[in-house]
């Protein structure tokens, strides 16, 4: 079914950031600028609609909840891992945040296998200045890929934080290892006509 609704603020990224047989679904929106002007808040919205049925007709009741504190610049991204019940969110700042839907902060239980952010791997995007342009969970939820602006793909062991490896996908490298002559990099080596 779908349902149409009027917001009252301008939506960035989005995400449905509760389980799929919820009775309820919550929408994690970001917050965008109202006007180019206007400093970016970091703010995300959990909007939830409830449809109310009369004998005569039906209501949709929306409620919104903003999460501000989260994010200082804009946030860009929002996932949410179905098995552990946490969103991920990212900004423009390269700044990660991982927090419960329900109480909006940090789980101190033992879903992550860290207590602070500080232990992780996750300032990686901001210690080298870039930001997440996409990222996704792999399939049984543990690890966490995400697509910078400098065109490398990180991936992170997504309860304990730690990168676990990173792919240059940048035209530099490329170049590289179409032009390196170890045995290792003749993989890569593409016809010249099409590098």
């Amino acid at each position: 079914m779908i349902h149409f609704i009027k917001l009252g603020f301008a939506p960035g990224d989005c995400e449905f950031v509760s389980k799929v047989n919820s009775f309820s679904p919550v929408l994690a929106v970001a917050e965008l600028p109202a006007e180019e002007e206007q400093e970016p808040t970091g703010a995300i919205r959990l909007v939830k609609v409830e449809q109310v049925s009369t004998k005569h007709d039906q209501n949709q009741i929306v409620q919104s909840t903003v999460i501000e504190g989260l994010h200082e610049s804009q946030v860009r991204l929002i996932k949410f891992n179905q098995e552990l019940d946490l969103v991920v969110s990212t900004d423009q700042a390269g700044n990660i945040e991982i927090w419960d839907p329900e109480t909006h902060e940090m789980p101190e239980d033992s879903r992550l296998q860290f207590e602070l952010m500080s232990e992780t791997d996750y300032y990686t995007l901001a210690a080298e200045d870039t930001f997440a342009l996409s990222m996704e969970f792999s399939p049984d939820w543990k690890l966490l890929a995400i697509f910078c602006r400098d065109c490398k793909i990180r991936v992170f062991h997504f309860a304990s934080g730690r990168l676990i490896t990173t792919i240059d996908e940048s035209v530099e490298a490329l170049t590289l290892a179409q032009n390196a002559e170890e045995p290792d990099a003749m993989i890569l080596i593409a016809d010249p006509a099409e590098f």
